[in-house]
């Protein structure tokens, strides 16, 4: 019955048979695992009621692990079946996009730089930051799949930057990045030193450049044939080479240098100049004839070939008559007048 019915009436029973009754506990409250549930009994003669508890029942848990996202942390989820009580334990940190490391210049230029750096593994990308001394601050200067390379340019010559790289991963729309990062300090170099002229001598060449902006001086580089040799350290733009050999070929080379915070820079690139020393004198020997003048010459060591000029007067202007090759050492000049007096010269 329910708990409003106090009374039950039991019959078909037999007259002088004796029989035993009595009222069973009754719950009022089911018990739980986290509270004792109650019971009561009542007297069938007195109608007295006593109530008792009832033991909280156990919790029966079945667990659940969680784990770990780029956004929220791991656990292991512990859940009752008898109540749906539950808690978390054993947490684990989220997940974290490996450290870029490994980062470096590749190259650097007097408007650039190529940095590199190792992959991290299951990054989207990479964003590239230049510290702004300014503002005091890093600033973002690209983001991208890059292939664990990057190179900045728009830079200027001579001047200190500094650089780092984070891997990214996004994440329900959430950027997600390295936790922390290493930097890499870079200095650009000189521009190139460009404009190089020169004058010879049979024994010397001036070479003159133009001048390079934030440049200290400039060392002057000869060709030997195998490699560079630096030959002089200048502060003017201009350097005069001697001791040459003359109707000789030479290779020269001039880079600028400069002092950022102590370091030595020089320019990044640099041309090769080829020129030569003047040809020595011709020797040569001139003979008259009946109309006519020969010149013969000995060979000039260099020489690409051999200019003869004459003129009809001590104070005229010399005349071209022959450009011959470097094997050829004489030639004849006819149609002279018999008894007039010419002159000739050999140049080459």
């Amino acid at each position: 019955v329910n708990n409003k019915t106090t009374s039950y009436t039991k019959t078909g029973l037999k007259n002088g048979k004796t029989y035993w009754f009595t009222v069973k506990a009754e719950i009022i409250k089911d018990a739980t695992c986290s509270e004792a549930g109650k019971k009561q009994y009542k007297c069938i003669y007195c109608k007295h009621i006593k109530t008792a508890d009832i033991p909280k029942l156990e919790h029966k848990y079945e667990t659940i692990v969680v784990k770990p996202t780029y956004l929220e942390q791991g656990y292991t989820n512990h859940i009752c079946s008898v109540c749906g009580y539950s808690y978390n334990s054993n947490y684990t940190s989220k997940l974290s996009l490996g450290n870029v490391s490994g980062l470096k210049a590749a190259s650097v230029t007097s408007n650039s730089v190529k940095l590199t750096w190792n992959k991290v593994t299951n990054a989207d990308g990479y964003i590239v930051y230049r510290y702004d001394s300014a503002k005091k601050k890093w600033v973002r200067v690209a983001k991208g799949k890059y292939n664990g390379t990057y190179t900045v340019s728009k830079l200027s010559a001579a001047k200190e930057y500094k650089y780092t790289v984070k891997a990214y991963k996004t994440v329900s729309g959430k950027e997600i990045t390295s936790p922390s990062y290493s930097t890499l300090t870079i200095t650009t170099a000189l521009t190139k030193v460009t404009n190089i002229k020169s004058t010879s001598t049979t024994k010397s060449v001036n070479l003159t450049w133009s001048k390079v902006a934030g440049a200290k001086g400039y060392y002057v580089y000869k060709h030997n044939g195998k490699t560079w040799v630096k030959i002089a350290t200048v502060s003017a733009n201009k350097y005069n080479v001697s001791k040459l050999s003359a109707g000789t070929s030479y290779k020269f080379t001039v880079k600028a240098y400069g002092t950022v915070n102590k370091k030595t820079i020089t320019s990044d690139s640099y041309s090769t100049y080829q020129t030569s020393t003047i040809p020595a004198n011709v020797s040569f020997k001139l003979t008259a004839g009946d109309r006519k003048a020969t010149v013969k010459w000995s060979k000039v060591t260099g020489a690409s070939g051999y200019k003869i000029y004459y003129k009809t007067s001590s104070k005229g202007k010399w005349v071209g008559l022959k450009t011959v090759n470097n094997k050829t050492t004489s030639y004849t000049k006819t149609g002279l007048k018999n008894g007039k007096t010419y002159w000739f010269t050999v140049k080459a």
